[in-house]
């Protein structure tokens, strides 16, 4: 407890009130009208909640994203997640990921950092969801475990070709010029200006813009997990290349494509369309009655997730 407190509140404070769990600060203010016109607003730059690390078994403060996610999962002012409905290799995939460096116009830092307030009012998917914007990623639900991906280019798990159709697909190869854009804007907690709502540097492209018809196309993406500028345009950036990839392929698959999960990237190999070895994302899954699986895919490209 305070022993300043103690000693000024009369009682009113004593040593069983420990605050133990919470984040607090004491200060004890002295008037002088030639000083003060008001109570000054007081700030603290505070470290959030230890959280615990798979991969060396210790709980410890962290900004990454995969750590912070996990733990949100599990705890009771989250989801409430057991050990059992955690997907730990994923998430420490995730984690790896996340803490590798990325050389970002002459500045070394972590791929992914996540930073901001998690409050228990707020629905825990939309928290999920501004959670994930950090590090681009996935979550899925699968099997009964909860698996993470985050942002990058994978060596797709398998490869499925003409042998293992049981139906005609479906292709598109045009995004719907309401879902088009070439510019994307936001708001961070810019560690710069003392972690206030800011606008971080635009990402947009020439190269799309002209193919939009001269039109510029904006998408608001505020990133309220993300504190620092160049991360968030790495961010945007990877937002802006993956809406490009514009292919998507529902695609009526055989029993065995059943081990295929959302969030695998897979290869198409189909001489019809001249696709040999083409990345796609999983982006849908479903079983049907047959025991078929449909898939729905998204294709990806390296290009999408590179920076410079």
């Amino acid at each position: 407890a305070y022993p300043e407190l103690i000693e000024e509140s009369s009682g009113a404070w004593t040593q069983a009130h420990r605050l133990t769990g919470i984040a607090s600060l004491y200060a004890r203010l002295q008037f002088d009208p030639s000083v003060y016109s008001g109570i000054p607003t007081l700030r603290a730059l505070v470290r959030g909640k230890k959280v615990f690390d798979p991969r060396t078994g210790l709980t410890s403060f962290s900004s990454n994203p995969a750590l912070c996610i996990r733990d949100y999962l599990m705890s009771p002012y989250g989801l409430g997640a057991s050990a059992d409905e955690i997907d730990e290799p994923s998430f420490i995939a995730a984690a790896n990921l996340c803490d590798e460096p990325v050389q970002a116009a002459s500045v070394s830092q972590v791929r992914y950092a996540l930073n901001g307030v998690v409050s228990s009012e707020t629905p825990p998917r939309e928290v999920l969801a501004s959670m994930l914007s950090s590090c681009g990623g996935q979550l899925i639900f699968t099997d009964g475990r909860y698996r993470l991906k985050a942002a990058r280019f994978e060596v797709p798990s398998r490869v499925i070709d003409a042998d293992d159709l049981r139906g005609a697909l479906s292709v598109q190869t045009r995004v719907p010029r309401r879902e088009l854009f070439n510019r994307v804007s936001g708001v961070i907690a810019d560690a710069q200006t003392l972690y206030t709502p800011t606008e971080y540097p635009a990402v947009s492209s020439e190269h799309f813009r002209a193919l939009d018809g001269g039109d510029e196309l904006g998408l608001k993406l505020d990133l309220g997990f993300t504190t620092d500028r160049l991360m968030a345009q790495r961010l945007a950036k990877m937002a802006l290349m993956r809406a490009r990839q514009a292919i998507t392929v529902a695609l009526p698959c055989k029993p065995r494509c059943m081990n295929v999960a959302v969030g695998d990237v897979v290869s198409l190999s189909l001489d019809a369309l001249g696709w040999h070895l083409k990345p796609f994302r999983v982006m849908g899954w479903g079983m049907t009655p047959e025991m078929g699986v449909d898939l729905q895919l998204q294709e990806d490209a390296p290009s999408s997730y590179a920076w410079d």
